[in-house]
């Protein structure tokens, strides 16, 4: 009876297959005629089954598998997840791309792609000639701040804020303001100082006559470097206007000298740079331009923001200069206003330097229509 249900077993769990069992089955007596469908779904092995053919689960999982150690050994879903990459779709992408030398890797929007050369460089905003510089031997040599030997710079291609074009000074490449003073018998500081060219000069009346001297003369002593100015007539008014070299441009400075009795004008001085720009850079030490100022007698004005600009706006439209509508068509307000800062004239880098104060006796007013 035993040896009958030996291969009844064999041919109900494996069929089409050779089983070998090392042992007997637990539970079963060799007196034992049958087992029951119960028993048979319990049965535990605790040793080894081998089959030389398929092994048909009929769609049931295999349970309680152990990590796997030989080669041939079965793993678990838990396993496969720990220790291998689970499929994704950019590595898939990545894996098919062929590994030809000089080949980039670029995303694409889409997908990975391959790239080289000149397409890879304009995915990469490094285009030759239009992102990067392409290379020169000039420019090489000129890295360590010194050319070796003479060369020559093809200028035709140039355009815009282009510098010394050619080894040669081009005023149209300058960056250039215009400053202008007005007064009479006095020293006042040149607009521009040492970046200044020789001013131009003017006076009103019929048939004034005019002196002028650009020198170190004059009243005042001051511990900063400076260039003087020195206007005199036959009693009517002077001017002097200059253009010099500037990275400015961003504020306007309008200074007055005005009379404290009569509170009219003696002295005007305009530039859109400060009276320390070019004439040592301390506006501590500068920090108006009339030389010969004698505060018993003469207030200074430093005109506000907002008037600066009207003024100069109505000086293109007209056709005079600032001072000349300033000392013909206005007089001095009445009110007083908060001082603001002003760009100086420097750059510390791209970044405008501002002079953050002024001396508490030059006061800012704006200007009045002359009755």
């Amino acid at each position: 009876m035993l040896k009958t249900f030996w291969i009844s077993l064999i041919i109900l769990l494996i069929a089409g297959s050779s089983w070998a069992l090392n042992e007997q089955l637990p539970g079963l007596e060799e007196d034992n005629t049958a087992m029951t469908n119960e028993e048979l779904r319990s049965l535990s092995i605790a040793n080894q089954i081998k089959s030389d053919g398929k092994l048909d689960m009929y769609d049931k999982p295999i349970d309680n598998v152990e990590d796997p150690t030989d080669a041939q050994d079965a793993m678990t879903l838990n396993y496969a997840d720990t220790n291998y990459q689970v499929l994704d779709a950019d590595l898939t992408a990545i894996a098919a791309l062929a590994d030809t030398d000089s080949n980039i890797i670029v995303g694409n929007g889409d997908t990975w792609v391959a790239e080289t050369g000149a397409t890879a460089r304009a995915s990469l905003g490094l285009v030759i000639g239009t992102d990067v510089q392409a290379y020169d031997a000039q420019l090489a040599d000129l890295a360590d701040g010194s050319l070796s030997g003479a060369g020559t710079c093809d200028t035709s291609a140039l355009t815009g804020t282009t510098y010394l074009p050619d080894d040669t000074v081009d005023n149209t490449a300058l960056k250039t303001a215009t400053g202008e003073v007005s007064g009479d018998g006095a020293n006042y500081v040149l607009p521009g100082g040492a970046y200044a060219f020789y001013p131009q000069t003017k006076a009103t009346g019929t048939t004034p006559s005019l002196i002028v001297q650009i020198s170190e003369a004059g009243s005042v002593t001051t511990d900063t470097y400076v260039q003087r100015i020195y206007m005199s007539t036959d009693g009517t008014l002077a001017y002097a206007q200059c253009t010099y070299i500037t990275a400015s441009g961003l504020d306007y400075w309008i200074f007055l000298l005005v009379d404290k009795t009569t509170n009219e004008i003696k002295a005007a001085w305009q530039s859109p740079d400060h009276p320390s720009y070019g004439n040592g850079g301390d506006a501590d030490k500068m920090p108006h331009p009339f030389l010969d100022y004698n505060k018993e007698n003469e207030k200074i004005i430093l005109l506000d923001k907002d008037t600066c600009k009207i003024v100069k706006t109505k000086s293109k439209q007209i056709g005079k200069s600032i001072l000349t509508l300033i000392n013909e068509d206005y007089d001095i307000g009445e009110n007083e206003y908060k001082y603001k800062p002003l760009h100086s004239g420097k750059f510390l880098g791209e970044k405008p330097v501002m002079i953050k104060s002024i001396p508490d006796y030059i006061k800012v007013r704006k200007l009045r229509r002359k009755q």
